[in-house]
C-alpha cells in the first residue's frame, strides 16, 4: 500500500471521511489519491486557513479532522488557525506535502515542532512507524498534529497490517484512582462538579451523564461546557462564577473536562480532582487513565447522597415582536425559541458567547461556541454541516469575523449545504470596517440561496420563520447598534435576564432514570413547524 493511502485508511477508520485543504505546488499528489478513493471525498476550500476552520468544525461533530496543505508559505499561513485548535482540544491532522529535499531542522517544520504535540517528517526507513507514532498521540491526546510527505515517498508501498490506536487503561491505576475518588467525596460535605468541552471531545458525554445523575452531586458548567449537562438537572445550578455561592463553600471541586485555559481560571477553587480526556489528578498524583472508563467505573461504585443548596436560575426575557430597532436582548430571546433538537449551533458571535450562559436549550443540541480566532464560525460552520448533512446547522458570526471568511458561502453552495447564517452587522462597531452589504454580499455567489436584511426584532421573526419553509440556504443579516456594555456580566444580565431564585432545594434520587446517548442518530426533517403567509423578500 502507497504511504499517502496508508495514511488516508487509517484516518478513514477514525471517521475522517473528508479532507479539507487548498491545492498547492507540493500535494497535488496526496489530493489525487484522496480523489481516486471512492470512500473518501476532497473538499476543495478558497484559502488554507478557511480548511483548518473547516476541518475544526469537521472535528468538533466527527471526532477528528483533516486538512491538506503544502510545504512553505501555505502552511505557515495554517498556523494561526491551528492554535486555536490546540487550544480547544480538537483533533485536526496537518497532512503537508512538501518537496524531496526538506530536512527536519527547517525552519517551517520547526514552527510546527513547537506547536503540536506530535509530528513527523517521513523517509523510507521510518515513514510506517512515525505515521503510527503520530496516530497514536493524535487519538490519545485530541490535539493537532503533523505530518510532512515528501512528493518522491507519495508512492512508495508501506506494509498494510492490522493496527489499532486506541489504549486501556490499567486495571490497577484504574481502580486505585476510583477507590481515592469515591473517598474523597465520601468525607465532603459540599462536593461540587465542574464539567468542560472535553467531555464532549473524549466521547464521554453518556459516561458523564450517568455519572451525575447518580451520584446528584451539584453540577455547574465552565463556558466550554455549555449545553453538556441537561439543564432540567435538579443539581445543575447553571454557568460558572467564582460569585456562586455554593462553589465558595465547596470542600472538593470534581473539574471534568476543563480546557487548560479553563484550569488557570479557577485555580483559586481548593482541593480539586481533575479528571481530563486521557489523565486525572488526585492530591498532586497523575494517573494516566481514560476519561470514560473512569466515569463508568465511579457511577457504579457511588452512592446516591443528598445535598442543600441555593439554586439560581437565569432565563432570557419571552420574546416580544416589535417595529423597534433590534437588540441584544430580542436578538438572543427569538433565537432560544428558534433552536430544536438536534440542532448543530456554531458561534464565534461575542454577543451569543454571553447569551449562551442563559439559553435553555433541548439537550440534544450541540453548541460550539469560539470568538479568539477571528474569521472561524462560517468555515467551521461548513466542515460541521460537512460532517453531519441531515442537520440543521445554525451559523451565528459577527460581521467583523464574516468578513474575514465569507468567502466560504461559495463552497457551501457549491457542496449543496443549506445551513442558516445569522450575520450581526454591529452598526456602531469600534472597529473601522468597511460598510458591507452582506445581503448583496451573499448573493453575489451562484446557487440556491435566500438572503435578506433585517433590523427590527418583527421582521427578524419574520425571516427565521421563513428559514423554517425553505430548502435552501438561508443568510440573515442583523443590523443592530453594538451592544459592546452586554459583554460585561452584570450589564448583561440586567439588560434582558429575569433572575428567579428558588427556595433550598434537597436532590432527590435519581437512579432510576434511563439514559440515551445524545449522539441519537435521528434526521433533521425540513418539515414546517408552521405554515405562514409570506414571501422569500421581508
Amino acid at each position: 500500500m502507497k504511504t499517502v493511502q496508508y495514511i488516508l485508511k487509517r484516518l478513514e477508520e477514525l471517521g475522517v471521511e473528508h479532507f479539507f485543504g487548498h491545492i498547492g505546488k507540493y500535494n497535488l499528489n496526496i489530493i489525487n489519491e484522496i480523489e481516486s478513493n471512492p470512500a473518501i471525498q476532497w473538499i476543495n476550500c478558497t484559502n488554507v486557513q478557511n480548511s483548518v476552520f473547516a476541518s475544526d468544525g469537521y472535528a468538533r461533530i466527527k471526532g477528528f479532522g483533516a486538512f491538506v496543505t503544502s510545504y512553505g508559505s501555505q502552511e505557515l499561513n495554517t498556523l494561526s488557525a491551528i492554535t486555536g485548535s490546540m487550544e480547544e482540544n480538537i483533533p485536526i491532522i496537518c497532512i503537508s506535502g512538501i518537496q524531496n529535499s526538506v530536512k527536519c531542522d527547517d525552519n517551517s517544520i520547526e514552527i510546527f515542532k513547537k506547536i503540536v504535540p506530535s509530528y513527523a517528517l517521513l523517509t523510507k526507513d521510518n515513514a510506517k512507524l512515525e505515521i503510527d507514532r503520530v496516530l497514536k498521540t493524535f487519538v490519545k491526546e485530541r490535539k493537532p498534529v503533523y505530518i510532512a510527505v515528501p512528493e518522491n515517498l507519495t508512492d512508495y508501498e508501506l506494509a498494510d497490517r492490522d493496527i489499532t490506536y486506541d489504549w486501556l487503561s490499567d486495571d490497577n491505576v484504574l481502580e486505585e484512582t476510583v477507590s481515592n475518588i469515591i473517598e474523597k467525596i465520601k468525607s465532603s460535605a459540599k462536593p461540587s462538579v465542574l464539567c468542560g468541552s472535553l467531555i464532549k471531545r473524549f466521547s464521554s458525554i453518556v459516561e458523564y451523564k450517568e455519572f451525575v445523575e447518580k451520584s446528584a452531586i451539584p453540577v455547574l458548567s465552565l463556558r466550554s461546557g455549555i449545553n453538556i449537562t441537561n439543564a432540567d438537572l435538579p443539581a445543575y445550578l447553571g454557568l460558572y462564577t467564582s460569585e456562586n455561592e455554593y462553589i465558595k463553600l465547596t470542600d472538593l471541586c470534581i473539574v471534568i473536562g476543563a480546557l487548560q485555559k479553563e484550569l488557570n481560571e479557577i485555580q483559586n477553587i481548593k482541593n480539586q480532582i481533575i479528571i481530563s480526556g486521557n489523565y486525572t489528578v488526585v492530591d498532586g498524583k497523575k494517573y494516566e487513565i481514560k476519561m470514560s472508563e473512569l466515569l463508568n467505573s465511579l457511577t457504579k461504585t457511588i452512592e446516591f447522597r443528598r445535598f442543600e443548596y441555593n439554586k439560581t436560575i437565569n432565563e432570557l426575557k419571552p420574546f416580544k415582536s416589535s417595529s423597534e430597532k433590534i437588540s441584544a436582548e430580542s436578538l438572543c430571546s427569538r433565537i432560544q425559541e428558534y433552536i430544536i433538537g438536534n440542532d448543530i449551533i456554531i458561534s464565534d458571535s461575542i454577543i451569543m458567547q454571553k447569551c449562551f450562559e442563559n439559553l435553555k436549550l433541548p439537550s440534544s443540541t450541540n453548541v460550539e461556541s469560539y470568538n479568539d480566532n477571528n474569521g472561524w464560525a462560517t468555515p467551521a460552520g461548513f466542515g460541521a454541516n460537512i460532517a453531519k448533512q441531515n442537520a440543521r446547522v445554525i451559523i451565528i458570526t459577527d460581521s467583523d469575523s464574516h468578513i474575514v471568511s465569507g468567502m466560504e458561502l461559495g463552497t457551501i453552495i457549491k457542496n449543496g449545504l443549506k445551513p442558516i447564517i445569522i450575520v450581526i452587522k454591529k452598526l456602531l462597531s469600534e472597529f473601522d470596517l468597511p460598510d458591507v452589504n452582506f445581503t448583496k454580499f451573499a448573493r453575489v455567489f451562484n446557487g440556491d440561496i435566500w438572503s435578506t436584511q433585517v433590523e427590527t426584532s418583527e421582521d427578524f421573526d419574520k425571516a427565521l420563520k421563513v428559514t423554517q419553509i425553505m430548502n435552501k440556504m438561508c443568510y440573515i443579516e442583523v443590523c443592530m447598534e453594538c451592544q459592546d456594555k452586554i459583554i460585561q456580566e452584570k450589564s448583561f444580565n440586567e439588560t434582558f435576564v429575569t433572575e428567579t431564585k428558588d427556595e433550598k432545594i434537597t436532590n432527590i434520587n435519581l437512579d432510576k432514570i434511563s439514559l440515551t446517548s445524545p449522539i441519537s442518530g435521528n434526521k433533521y426533517e425540513t418539515t414546517v413547524h408552521k405554515v405562514y403567509d409570506t414571501t422569500e423578500e421581508i
